[in-house]
């Protein structure tokens, strides 16, 4: 029961996220051609734009990831910049993963209550920043475009801005929180093989 509500829990928080970054972008690009629904619109027209919403922040966070700017797994390596925002973060050195170390068997490992929700929030966490991040990336280019063609106030000019630096914000939490994840695990598989070799 606890493994049901637990993988219940991070269909529910991958799908929020899918849906607020892609709904950001999809009401910027609405915003920016001013075509927003307007007030009492069809029911059916709402629902479909949380389709397309899903679907957007989907593509969105893989494509960043084919692209590599964006992690979509755990990292084994980090590059210089990488890891000195996880040194700063974690106040600890980053140490490359072995290739022969399996992800998968040390989560596996865990049988702690603690140590899998640790894990599961870095996890959702990780997320968040995968996905919502290249959302906001791309929505304030969105943004700065209609102030810069259409001309605006300051808030029009402030709020691409703020789009964009949390956008990047975002982005390098991921980076950070993936390789909190990948240290974790590899530590933990570390201990596994330890104890075993004890017996």
């Amino acid at each position: 029961m606890n493994e049901l509500i637990s993988a219940l829990r991070r269909f529910i928080m991958r799908d929020l996220t899918y849906l607020i970054g892609g709904g950001s972008l999809v009401a910027s690009v609405l915003y920016t051609l001013d075509r927003l629904p307007k007030p009492g619109a069809d029911l059916t027209l709402y629902l479909l734009i949380a389709g397309i919403s899903y679907v957007v922040g989907y593509a969105l966070q893989d494509s960043f990831g084919l692209l590599h700017i964006v992690p979509t797994t755990a990292p084994r390596a980090l590059n210089p910049y990488c890891q000195s925002l996880y040194r700063c973060y974690v106040r600890e050195a980053w140490t490359d993963i072995p290739v022969g170390m399996s992800f998968e068997r040390a989560e596996e490992r865990l049988s702690d209550e603690r140590q899998m929700a640790w894990l599961e929030r870095i996890t959702s966490l990780q997320q968040v920043g995968t996905t919502v991040g290249p959302c906001w990336l791309t929505s304030s280019v969105f943004l700065g475009a209609r102030w810069w063609l259409k001309g605006g106030d300051g808030f029009g000019l402030v709020l691409p801005l703020c789009g964009g630096l949390m956008g990047l914000i975002l982005v390098h939490l991921a980076w950070i929180k993936a390789a909190q994840q990948a240290q974790y695990l590899s530590r933990h598989a570390g201990q596994a093989v330890s104890n075993r070799e004890d017996r």
